[in-house]
């Protein structure tokens, strides 16, 4: 009696293990059933650059994990970036950095489309599997019937072959290594140093100053646009001021520039946590040089 007792708990055992396999599994395919036909053109596109089955493997687990940008952009940090981000020895195409630029909206395909570069008329958005994210700018001129049928060169219209790729002009263009290039820009937001970050990027020092200067001059140019597009101040709210004086020469000592001393004056307002500073250069009766 006890060993029918046991062999029929083995087989409810067995049968429990099969039922939660088979569950898995259906929900497995049901959640990729939903994100394959949920997908936009743009991801579709990028899917189609998969080289082998692991590639669309991690293509299909980037979409999971980044379904909510703003749950991703809460919990991703320095510690966590491994889970969202593969190494370079799983994720040898950058395919998890290409399907967040895509999904974050830095990618896109939305109007109004450039200008062809060669014949200054509108582009299309044509799919090429070629192309690091699957398709580009086409010159809409790309094919044209001749216009009559003389078959002379002034009966025919000139047919255009510009393209546009989507990283011109911005700042991943020419970059060996999308992945790269993302985590080179989160190190700068973290804050970290330039030897850090290359030694931790796999790039060289240059490399990470590059990068950083052209983050901070990014900032510079929004902080600068958002400043000048709001006045500061206003009824009941403060607005500290405050002068500084570089290269003064105290008691007469020190080198002396030949520009004189620099005067920047500082405006901030502690409210909005918003302020700027700019150099003045003052010529009066005290200050003239």
């Amino acid at each position: 009696m006890v060993s029918i007792n046991r062999q029929m708990l083995t087989a409810c055992t067995f049968s429990t293990r099969i039922c939660l396999q088979l569950l898995l599994i259906v929900v497995h395919c049901t959640l990729v059933f939903v994100f394959r036909y949920s997908l936009t053109d743009e991801l579709e596109s990028l899917r189609k650059t998969a080289i082998d089955a692991d590639d669309e493997k991690t293509f299909w687990q980037s979409v999971s994990h980044m379904q909510d940008m703003k749950c991703f952009f809460e919990n991703v940090t320095l510690r966590s970036w491994g889970w969202y981000f593969p190494p370079r020895q799983i994720d040898k195409t950058d395919m998890a950095a290409r399907v967040f630029l895509v999904m974050s909206g830095l990618v896109n395909s939305a109007e109004p489309n450039p200008e062809c570069p060669q014949c200054r008329s509108k582009t299309v958005v044509v799919e090429d599997t070629n192309r690091l994210f699957g398709w580009r700018y086409r010159c809409e001129k790309f094919r044209l019937r001749p216009k009559g049928g003389t078959g002379t060169a002034r009966g025919r219209a000139k047919a255009c072959y510009g393209s546009i790729e989507l990283t011109e002009n911005t700042w991943i263009e020419n970059s060996k290594s999308v992945g790269a290039a993302l985590f080179l820009t989160f190190c700068w937001v973290c804050r970290m140093g330039v030897q850090q970050t290359g030694h931790a990027a796999g790039a060289r020092a240059h490399t990470a100053v590059d990068y950083f200067s052209m983050s901070r001059e990014v900032c510079e140019v929004i902080m600068s646009h958002e400043v000048l597009s709001r006045p500061l101040g206003g009824p009941g709210v403060e607005v500290e001021v405050d002068e500084c004086y570089l290269t003064r020469r105290k008691y007469h000592r020190g080198r002396r520039m030949h520009s004189g001393t620099v005067t920047i004056l500082g405006l901030y307002e502690r409210a909005s946590d918003i302020g700027f500073h700019l150099q003045v250069h003052l010529y009066n009766a005290f200050t003239k040089q």
